[in-house]
């Protein structure tokens, strides 16, 4: 399987995933879906990081509005991504149809931190320092949504 074959099926493989737990919106005003507004950034994170097959997953309920919903990487405060990750901040990063005011995407130019993905993006550069971060990256994956408190997100268990 080459390496876009395998971004593709590990991007529709996070969206069916989201899709079968039947998430229902009793508000969707302000629903972040970077997969689909950032992709650019995202498919160059699977393609770069995300090859075969992985034994860990980090699942990320409430990406950030300064990291992931900016640059479509999961924990993805800029600086990280664009330094220890090393994408392109080139990448075009759309906005969503409709997003709150007081949370626009813009993209890699976005000035605020997030610190969250700084402190775990920190932690991996430091670790990647005694292992090298194609071993990391061999056993780990990770995978967002976001949506606002203008809005509740219930999974479908029945």
């Amino acid at each position: 399987m080459s390496n876009d074959t395998r971004t593709t099926y590990i991007s529709t493989f996070t969206l069916r995933l989201i899709v079968s737990l039947s998430l229902s919106f009793s508000w969707n005003r302000y629903v972040y879906n970077p997969l689909s507004y950032a992709s650019s950034p995202h498919r160059a994170f699977l393609r770069k990081y995300l090859r075969g097959r992985r034994e860990t997953l980090f699942l990320g309920m409430n990406p950030g509005p300064w990291g992931m919903m900016q640059t479509g990487v999961p924990f993805g405060e800029v600086s990280s991504v664009t330094g220890f990750l090393g994408l392109d901040p080139t990448l075009p990063v759309l906005s969503p149809a409709r997003y709150h005011p007081s949370r626009p995407v813009a993209g890699f130019g976005c000035k605020r931190k997030e610190v969250s993905g700084e402190r775990l993006w920190g932690l991996i550069e430091d670790l990647c320092q005694v292992y090298n971060i194609e071993n990391f990256f061999a056993t780990w994956n990770a995978q967002s949504l976001k949506c606002f408190k203008s809005c509740i997100v219930r999974p479908n268990l029945a």
